[in-house]
């Protein structure tokens, strides 16, 4: 599991969002945040930035330099 997956999930319980409340947020499957929480698959541009702003952080750790 990398980095930013750990992070989503964390975020995400934080939270107290399940799977299918964070897709909902975003308009897309309960299928694609379980693959970004698996690693099997990684956001894009456009879904970092809603889940930074649902997950009201300003950046992810993996992506800072």
């Amino acid at each position: 599991m990398t980095q930013l997956a750990q992070q989503i999930r964390a975020l995400r319980t934080a939270k107290n969002l399940s799977q299918d409340g964070l897709a909902e947020k975003l308009y897309i499957s309960r299928q694609a945040v379980s693959k970004w929480e698996n690693g099997e698959a990684t956001p894009d541009i456009d879904k970092l930035v809603q889940l930074a702003e649902i997950l009201q952080r300003r950046g992810f750790d993996s992506l800072e330099t």
